[in-house]
């Protein structure tokens, strides 16, 4: 399973990590994040990405509706 917080940023620029996208975690905790401006690497990632998802089945805590 992946753990991570993951950013494509304008389809040039890859962020990955594990802080949290708030003021806490960005700027307070001891958090790690590789940042690629690389477009063939994040053209890849984005195809294992929407592969991955979509294998994915929808989860829900069986309150209320989905």
């Amino acid at each position: 399973m992946l753990h991570a917080k993951t950013w494509a940023l304008d389809g040039r620029v890859y962020l990955g990590g594990s802080p949290n996208f708030t003021t806490n975690g960005l700027e307070r905790s001891e958090e790690q994040m590789v940042i690629v401006k690389d477009e063939p690497f994040l053209a890849s990632y984005m195809d294992w990405f929407e592969g991955l998802w979509a294998q994915g089945i929808v989860v829900t805590t069986g309150r209320g509706t989905t």
